[in-house]
């Protein structure tokens, strides 16, 4: 039953014809022969009592969350199916020839997850499913880099593109490590931007030179990788660094300490915030530098007219440009929450992040 043409041909006798067998089909399940009983092909989930307003896919991914169909959908899956489960209009949209839009456009998508699109339901998993009192990723962290918990171990799924990841670990950054996984994601694209994504993609691949890191360990070696060494470069020229020479600490003990971390650890660091946590463990002087009172401050002082707020949410600022429509009304986060524009109703083609000087 894991041919979805052999799912579909279970459903010759189906009694409600309000809900499309295709779609049923689609969503990975077959017809049980017994009511309007449903069982998915993969995880046996049963699923009966259908309404007409119910879409398969939906209803799938919230009864079985963890449905290996549900976590590693096939492209067929949602294809034809809008983010309310209607069929879609905007698929004439998405096939835009090249050239139509500007270098930089991002083309549109609806979310995979639309029952998750609020901030509000994704934080509300980690509450009823108790997310792990032991991670050290806060849910609130989470949650704003789009993902949501599925209530086993510490697993979390974007509600936009579905990547799923887990074994979360301290100095873990939720937007650095969704963009590592999944860089075609449109909610970090449109959220952090191409050059964000393309510096996590460089750092992700150096992370997971396997072979290099194993050959450095096995054979013990004080020397860093020529990669690792580079990056070395940059941390030392880096503010960071800066604050602990004038702290009195001698160059070569800092340089020495950065090169036993990137050793041991087989890697560079993962974001600042990384580097900042390890290197006021290692190195005790009086006060740390701390770039999450720095980022704090600025947030604070920037007061974002009440003309330019996201539409949607009313708390982020507008910066996503709709095609065609042209309109410019929601935040990043809810742009990658909609299939077309909250202004004019059009479906959106493609998007831009847009800046103010």
């Amino acid at each position: 039953m894991k041919s979805c043409k052999q799912r579909l041909e279970t459903f010759a006798h189906w009694p409600k014809p309000q809900i499309d067998p295709k779609r049923l089909a689609n969503a990975g399940f077959y017809y049980l022969q017994e009511g309007d009983k449903v069982r998915c092909a993969w995880c046996r989930g049963v699923i009966g009592e259908w309404e007409p307003s119910d879409v398969p896919f939906d209803e799938h991914a919230k009864f079985f969350k963890t449905c290996p169909f549900i976590l590693n959908p096939p492209a067929y899956a949602l294809e034809g199916e809008d983010e309310c489960g209607h069929r879609d209009m905007c698929s004439s949209s998405r096939n835009v020839a090249p050239g139509t839009y500007p270098e930089g456009a991002i083309l549109h998508s609806a979310p995979k997850q639309p029952h998750m699109v609020s901030p509000g339901a994704r934080l509300s998993t980690f509450t009823k499913n108790t997310w792990p009192a032991s991670s050290k990723v806060r849910a609130e962290d989470l949650v704003e880099a789009g993902f949501f918990f599925l209530g086993i171990r510490d697993f979390t799924k974007c509600f936009h593109c579905e990547g799923g990841l887990c074994n979360w670990e301290e100095g873990d950054d939720p937007w650095v490590e969704h963009a590592r996984w999944f860089p075609e994601c449109r909610l970090v694209q449109l959220s952090k931007g191409e050059a964000f994504v393309a510096e996590c993609r460089k750092m992700h691949h150096q992370i997971m030179n396997e072979a290099d890191v194993r050959s450095l360990r096995s054979a013990g070696s004080k020397k860093l990788l020529k990669n690792l060494r580079n990056e070395l470069e940059v941390c030392l020229s880096s503010p960071t660094v800066e604050f602990y020479l004038k702290e009195g600490i001698s160059a070569n003990v800092v340089r020495r300490t950065l090169e036993n971390i990137m050793v041991e650890k087989g890697r560079g660091f993962e974001s600042l915030q990384e580097m900042v946590r390890i290197l006021s463990q290692k190195l005790k002087v009086s006060k740390a530098p701390s770039t999450q009172e720095a980022k704090r401050e600025d947030s604070e002082r920037k007061e974002i007219p009440e003309r330019m707020l996201c539409v949607v949410c009313m708390a982020q600022e507008r910066s996503i440009l709709f095609l065609p429509c042209r309109h410019l009304v929601t935040c990043p986060s809810c742009a990658a929450s909609v299939s077309e524009c909250v202004s004019c109703r059009e479906a959106i083609g493609s998007s831009v992040r847009t800046f103010y000087s």
